[in-house]
């Protein structure tokens, strides 16, 4: 079942992504802070995910569990023609023993109705460059290449 995400989920959906955190961390990005889920600002980050109307947070639950979320935003951008508005995915994670059912692409959907309802024209995410896995994932939900960014660690 996808549902709307309630201040009760705050605790588990933190949970989660400490787990995305601690993946990314170890495969893609050695600067990752893996505790800042449970840390003042990242809590503060989920609150504000589900309970601000300009954001929206959707659980995934199996059996009363919380295998997986996804967190995402809308926004004016003032650089767009008229001002049109965007929406981010911002984050999503489903544990490994969930993945490959259909769950994301019911998360993703959820998230696009409520992009399209927020008046968004376009939805963007972004995902490590090596993280092949969910950028396939990504492009068979309809996602296309759109940008590149680049870094240099120092």
């Amino acid at each position: 079942m996808i549902r709307k995400a309630t201040i009760e989920d705050l605790e588990q959906i933190q949970q989660l992504n400490q787990l995305l955190f601690i993946k990314e961390e170890k495969d893609y990005d050695s600067l990752l802070n893996v505790e800042w889920p449970f840390e003042k600002e990242g809590e503060e980050f989920f609150k504000k995910a589900i309970t601000d109307n300009s954001r929206a947070t959707f659980v995934a639950e199996e059996d009363g569990k919380i295998v997986g979320y996804l967190a995402g935003k809308s926004s004016p951008g003032p650089w767009y023609k008229d001002h049109c508005i965007s929406a981010e995915l911002d984050t999503m994670f489903i544990l490994n023993e969930y993945r490959s059912s259909g769950i994301g692409s019911r998360l993703v959907k959820s998230f696009v109705v409520w992009a399209k309802d927020a008046g968004a024209k376009r939805i963007e995410v972004r995902a490590s460059s090596g993280n092949d896995q969910a950028i396939n994932f990504y492009k068979k939900n309809g996602f296309e290449d759109f940008d590149t960014i680049l870094k240099l660690d120092l």
